[in-house]
Parts: structure tokens; C-alpha cells; sequence
């Protein structure tokens, strides 16, 4: 029986009749090419929903991409987990302890919020969307000015920062 190198084409010899590469390199240069088409097959499609087109994906493996939403349920549900609990308590101690002026600055505008110093606007002032809505503080000194956004604007202006 003849067969050929998936990746080359060439004839393999009758000693390498299990085989499906002539060699190592045929091998690891068609692994690399599947991958690539897989990536390239799903870029844009959440692996979860499946929807398209998506603006915004995170990579969840080195083949799949999840959109905004689920991977916000994905992080919702691990938190509830015992070990998520554990990581969130460990990460927010951690970020008290190295950004003590954030804290306070949160503490603050929490307060004057809870005594109605502070009226927290129903609508984001980026996007106009009802629903939760984050203080987003671009002084820390100056607690209580802050620009109410929503979820996604809150990360998009923190990815642009990144950016810039």
C-alpha cells in the first residue's frame, strides 16, 4: 500500500506504513498550519454563543475566542466557586495594599453615595444604556468627581489608557 506525506506529499516508505509524515518538520508544519486555519476558521465567533462579527473577543484558548458577555458569565460563575472566592479575596487584598489612594478614593465616593451627597444617575454619560454603572475616577486626589459609565465603557476607556 502507498501513501503520502500529508503535509509534502511525498511517498512514505513501506517501513512507516502507520505513519502520516515522511518526517518530524512535514509533522510540525502541518500542526502548525491546522491550528492557524482553525484560528483563522473561528476569529469572530464566539465559541460559546457563536455569534458573529464581534467587535470585542477574548481568547480563551489557543483556538477559541469568547465574546464580552459570556466571558463575563464564565468569570460570574467561577466566582461563586470556592477557589474564585479565594483568588478575588487574595487579588483585592493585594490591590488595597498597593494602591492605597484608589481605596480611598472608592470608600469615599461609596459613602457620600450611601448618604445621598452623591445622586447616581440611572443612564451612562458615554453610551446612555440603563443598567449598573461604575464611578470612574480620573483623579484619585478628587474622590467624589467621577464620570458614571457602564461595564463595557469602563473597560474600553481602561483598554484605551493601555493603548496610549
Amino acid at each position: 500500500m502507498v501513501k503520502q506525506c500529508l503535509a509534502c506529499a511525498k511517498i512514505i516508505s513501506a517501513h512507516l506504513e502507520f505513519h502520516k509524515f515522511c518526517n518530524r518538520e512535514c509533522w510540525l508544519l502541518y500542526s502548525v498550519q491546522q491550528r492557524l486555519t482553525s484560528i483563522e476558521k473561528n476569529k469572530g465567533i464566539c465559541h460559546y454563543c457563536k455569534k458573529t462579527n464581534l467587535p470585542h473577543l477574548t481568547k480563551i484558548s489557543s483556538r477559541y475566542f469568547i465574546c464580552r458577555e459570556c466571558c463575563a458569565d464564565r468569570a460570574r460563575k467561577y466566582y461563586k466557586t470556592k477557589h474564585g472566592k479565594k483568588a478575588v479575596y487574595k487579588a483585592s487584598k493585594k490591590s488595597m495594599l498597593k494602591f492605597p489612594e484608589k481605596q480611598r478614593a472608592r470608600v469615599k465616593l461609596n459613602y457620600a453615595v450611601k448618604i445621598g451627597k452623591i445622586n447616581k444617575p440611572k443612564k451612562c454619560e458615554v453610551c446612555k444604556k440603563i443598567g449598573k454603572l461604575h464611578g470612574h475616577h480620573h483623579d484619585y486626589s478628587k474622590p467624589l468627581e467621577v464620570k458614571w459609565v457602564c461595564t463595557g465603557c469602563h473597560a474600553d476607556i481602561h483598554n484605551d489608557k493601555k493603548n496610549t
